[in-house]
């Protein structure tokens, strides 16, 4: 099972076998913001430890659960697999099966949306 890098500061994760059975993921990078770890007792040869190091939190919301604030613009995930960026009232209009895109309609429903990330310094 591959181990995915520390989702703080993309570091290489570690893991380690300590003792009999138990199993330790960690990201030694000192400078890691975070220094995360994970640890289980298990007899699965660290498969399951792997797997809670590997799990992340999307950070696609559905539009069902909530919209985002009226004043701000977001990406937006369709049912087609696109992704682009607009405001709330964009996305409610567009839940009435009408996507206006440039010059052009397409028939997608936005089905998730995002926060922007930060801009680069």
């Amino acid at each position: 099972m591959e181990l995915k890098s520390c989702p703080f500061c993309g570091g290489e994760a570690k893991i380690e076998q300590s003792i009999e059975d138990h199993w330790s993921v960690y990201c030694p990078n000192e400078e890691c913001p975070a220094r995360p770890d994970t640890a289980e007792y298990c007899c699965s040869g660290g498969d399951v430890v792997i797997k809670k190091w590997n799990t992340r939190k999307s950070d696609w919301i559905p539009v069902e659960e909530r919209l985002p604030r009226e004043s701000i613009t977001v990406l937006v995930y369709t049912n087609f697999k696109d992704v682009y960026t607009c405001r709330r009232s964009v996305i409610e209009h567009t839940n009435d099966k009408e996507l206006h895109v440039g010059q052009g309609i397409v028939h997608e429903t936005i089905t998730h949306w995002q926060p922007l990330p930060d801009l680069p310094q």
